[in-house]
């Protein structure tokens, strides 16, 4: 290995270790997404990669007339978990907001990662594909490694109200945060089969 070469790698561990330390860091303070907990620090154990940032999906209640617009966009309500009381939390929000524009808005897991080469980089792209990650891709390759977006395909954004008029009634809403939530719930469990993949392939 070159000087150049192994001053990269340097560089690089150095890197993992920064971030290694954020996620402790991050985990103690209370700060850090709780459903990423496992599989990101399994990443961590992977000696050629390290994540460098994730979620593990967001479902939002959105007060916006068109709210892939970023400016004059308020969130009424966010979430990463699920517990047994969030279908009603939601419920809540949507009746009790007197905003005149809503959109319920789930977004997918995604994952970032820094892996020091290819044959890696390559692995858990497959590996996070064949457990529903299906957006996966390499987007960068720089002097700090080759770095992976690995993200679910799942979107959804549905208009519950717009100037001022609700859109579903009651029940028909209801069924929508049902099928919201079912959703929301494949994001955990796809999370899950990726960490057990990446132990069974990728820790040794």
């Amino acid at each position: 290995m070159s000087n150049d070469a192994i001053k990269l790698m340097e560089k690089w561990e150095k890197r993992k270790t920064s971030f290694y330390n954020r996620m402790k860091k991050d985990i103690i303070s209370g700060y850090f997404d709780k459903e990423m907990e496992h599989v990101i620090r399994s990443l961590f154990k992977v000696k050629e990669a390290y994540p460098t940032s994730s979620c593990s999906g967001r479902l939002l209640i959105i007060s916006s007339r068109v709210p892939w617009k970023k400016r004059n966009v308020k969130i009424v309500y966010k979430t990463h978990e699920i517990n047994e009381s969030l279908k009603q939390e939601v419920l809540d929000k949507i009746f009790e907001s007197e905003d005149e524009n809503l959109w319920l808005y789930l977004q997918p897991p995604i994952i970032h990662i820094s892996c020091s080469n290819l044959e890696t980089a390559t692995e858990l792209i497959k590996l996070a594909r064949n457990t529903g990650f299906k957006e996966s891709k390499i987007f960068m390759k720089t002097g700090t490694g080759w770095h992976l977006e690995l993200k679910g395909k799942e979107l959804l954004v549905v208009p519950i109200k717009l100037e001022g008029t609700l859109l579903f009634e009651k029940e028909k809403l209801e069924m929508v945060i049902e099928e919201t939530l079912r959703i929301f719930n494949d994001f955990k469990d796809k999370i899950i089969k990726f960490e057990i993949a990446i132990k069974n392939t990728l820790i040794k």
